[in-house]
């Protein structure tokens, strides 16, 4: 049996330096072990799945805390070089978010007609929906556009993804819990009595009971094409609250080393988006047709930017930096 924490430390150890395991890491390990392990000797079953989750809580909030100080450490290194593009940068990101929200509330605002008495109401319900869509293509374009004329310190592109990273987590929150909630809302408002959850509606601990029930009683859920909608649901959820990390470190690739104009980084912007979610809607159909497994289906549009950022960086770090020309 494997003891508790030595998969965190393995993980821990492939991106913390050795003071910070040394310090931090092990001690904390060392004293989950130690109490799990007395829990076991003792035969107190709950007080060991207790002291298994307050451990991993405590350790996860300990490397959050560790993680945001050396963030704000990075913020206090900054040039004003750094932080000129920085501004620049997000400026973009915020204008493009903002916009792109806009436009994907704009479709559904036949719904929402100003003679309802909730119509407020309802208008809010569409924002939460359309943020997850807006946010990677909110960081792809202010990325590019902001690194892609300017050359970023890796101190900047550090801090790029760092906010990518957070803007990831956020995503997830939002279609894990308040997508499928505001949705519900806004159907039940529309329609002025209770309405039946959809898979939209599930939320992610909805949908993996679902899906377990169905692997102990097929009769749950009868049809064989609706479990599989359900399984696509439930890891797209998580593919794509990665894409805003995933988008802005093929951003970030893309301009490593490379000028382009602002034209052509609008066409590469264009081309990211559009090919993510093609490969992502191509790779959902797959799944259904049952040709590729519904994790593998989900996740495709992210692996696939995966090994085109590091094919990227690959190419820029292997070609030498070429002297500006004197004038």
């Amino acid at each position: 049996m494997m003891r508790p924490g030595t998969r965190l430390r393995g993980i821990s150890a492939r991106w913390c330096s050795v003071k910070t395991m040394e310090r931090l890491v092990d001690p904390a390990l060392a004293d989950l072990q130690l109490e799990y392990e007395s829990a076991v000797v003792s035969g107190r079953k709950w007080k060991r799945r207790w002291v298994w989750t307050a451990g991993h809580l405590a350790f996860l909030k300990m490397m959050a805390a560790h993680g945001t100080a050396r963030a704000l450490g990075l913020l206090h290194d900054l040039t004003a070089e750094d932080r000129q593009t920085l501004t620049r940068t997000f400026s973009y990101c915020a204008g493009i978010m903002m916009l792109g929200t806009l436009l994907l509330v704009v479709p559904f605002l036949d719904l929402v007609t100003l003679s309802h008495p909730r119509s407020a109401t309802l208008l809010l319900y569409l924002f939460p929906q359309a943020l997850p869509l807006s946010v990677p293509v909110g960081l792809t374009f202010g990325i590019l556009w902001g690194f892609g004329r300017a050359a970023a310190s890796r101190r900047s592109r550090t801090v790029v993804l760092i906010v990518a990273v957070a803007f990831s987590a956020v995503s997830f929150t939002m279609l894990a819990w308040v997508v499928p909630a505001t949705n519900q809302a806004f159907r039940v408002s529309l329609m002025g009595r209770p309405v039946m959850k959809g898979i939209n509606e599930l939320t992610l601990g909805e949908l993996s009971q679902l899906i377990e029930t169905r692997g102990r009683d097929p009769k749950a859920v009868p049809d064989s094409r609706d479990i599989r909608r359900l399984a696509l649901n439930y890891h797209a959820r998580w593919a794509l609250a990665g894409a805003p990390f995933v988008l802005s470190l093929f951003s970030v690739s893309v301009t490593h080393r490379r000028r382009r104009g602002r034209w052509m980084l609008g066409l590469a912007g264009g081309a990211a988006i559009s090919g993510y979610y093609i490969i992502m809607y191509a790779a959902k159909e797959l799944g259904l047709d049952r040709t590729v497994p519904a994790l593998a289906a989900a996740w495709a549009p992210n692996v696939a930017f995966l090994l085109l950022s590091v094919l990227y960086l690959a190419g820029s770090l292997s070609t030498p930096v070429r002297p500006p020309k004197n004038s």
